[in-house]
């Protein structure tokens, strides 16, 4: 009775042995690991140096417009005077009957 016990625990541990090789030896694969490549093949708006040009862009766009400014010539406007607004008068006439 003995020796059967101990084949049983040998087969267990042999079993044992032969599951934890098998899980070892398994390749690991990460679902959510960066692969490099894009998943669906996504335009130009995906790519990190599209958004940089377009930001440049618009600041370049911005210092242009601050540095005419500020050297334009006219760098005051003449005062204004209500003399100078030109004034309506809307007259709406309904029939009566």
């Amino acid at each position: 009775m003995a020796r059967e016990q101990v084949q049983r625990d040998a087969a267990a541990e042999a079993q044992r042995a032969a599951a934890r090789d098998a899980a070892a030896s398994a390749p690991v694969v990460d679902p959510l690991a960066d692969t490099g490549e894009p998943a669906s093949g996504g335009g130009v708006e995906t790519e990190w140096w599209f958004w940089t040009l377009i930001v440049a862009g618009v600041a370049g766009a911005g210092v242009l417009t601050g540095v005419l400014v500020a050297t334009s010539e006219q760098t005051s406007y003449p005062p204004y005077s209500p003399a100078d607004a030109v004034a309506f008068t809307l007259t709406v006439s309904v029939p009566t009957p």
